[in-house]
């Protein structure tokens, strides 16, 4: 899955740009593989950068951006971080 979500990452790179959304959908794809794998660090970074995209890309009142920092929550939650 992760070798598959890079190469789309690659051709979504040179089609739409890193600031498109759908390049954060793949990267969001990307960091729930990362989280099953228990690579939480990972995933946390990934989401980082999909929060990055999306805010600029959306605005911080879009309902992607929510899904996002609520996916965040749940890496935080898994790694027993609830404070965070």
């Amino acid at each position: 899955a992760l070798e598959a979500y890079g190469r789309a990452l690659e051709v979504e790179r040179k089609a739409l740009g890193e600031e498109h959304p759908g390049f954060a959908v793949t990267m969001n794809n990307m960091a729930a593989v990362y989280c099953e794998q228990g690579r939480h660090e990972e995933a946390l970074e990934m989401y980082e950068c999909v929060l990055k995209v999306e805010r600029k890309a959306l605005g911080e009142s879009h309902p992607s951006f929510a899904s996002t920092l609520s996916n965040m929550a749940n890496v935080y939650s898994d790694q027993g971080r609830y404070e965070e």
